[in-house]
């Protein structure tokens, strides 16, 4: 985004600069605040029913309460002061479910990837569940992730109305009544 801004601002690139701008409309409207909204729904409820199945409380000690907030908490107000300042375009229900369902893909890759290579779960609360329960899990996040799209939608058309592009009128003679 900065980028564009400087293409912008300089008036050189403008067409590079309109790319720019929907490439970052189409990561953060399909991937960055729904991803930030899952995280922080689903970690605080893990956390509020038993903090050990995902922030144990030895970590207390490395990591401080600050940096536990500003990485499942902060993330969603972040995006949602983001969509108050900048009226995002957003991509069809497709083509942004296919952000969406391709980043949950790369990100499981690496969580299950993780395990089969060191035999270590980066979540406690995936060690305590059997293979069903996992997928499971898994699966119930995706829906979650579907919902926090739409939340996302929700949100951004409180603060501006709209999550369609304006439609421009036609010239020319209209019907009357």
């Amino acid at each position: 985004m900065v980028f564009a801004h400087f293409l912008n601002i300089f008036r050189f690139g403008q067409k590079s600069a309109s790319k720019l701008y929907s490439v970052a409309d189409y990561l953060f409207t399909s991937v960055a605040t729904p991803m930030a909204f899952l995280v922080s729904i689903v970690f605080w409820v893990l956390f509020t029913i038993d903090r050990e199945l995902v922030f144990p409380k030895v970590l207390d000690m490395v990591i401080p309460v600050w940096v536990n907030h500003s990485i499942h908490t902060f993330n969603s107000l972040i995006a949602i002061v983001d969509m108050a300042l900048v009226n995002h375009k957003f991509s069809s229900w497709t083509s942004s479910l296919k952000g969406t369902f391709t980043y949950l893909a790369l990100y499981a890759v690496c969580l299950y990837g993780t395990y089969f290579q060191t035999g270590i779960w980066l979540y406690p609360v995936l060690k305590e569940m059997d293979w069903p329960m996992r997928f499971a899990f898994s699966l119930s996040n995706l829906f979650i992730a579907v919902f926090m799209f739409a939340l996302t939608k929700g949100v951004h058309k409180v603060f501006w109305g709209s999550v369609a592009p304006e439609k421009t009128k036609r010239s020319g003679k209209q019907k009357k009544k």
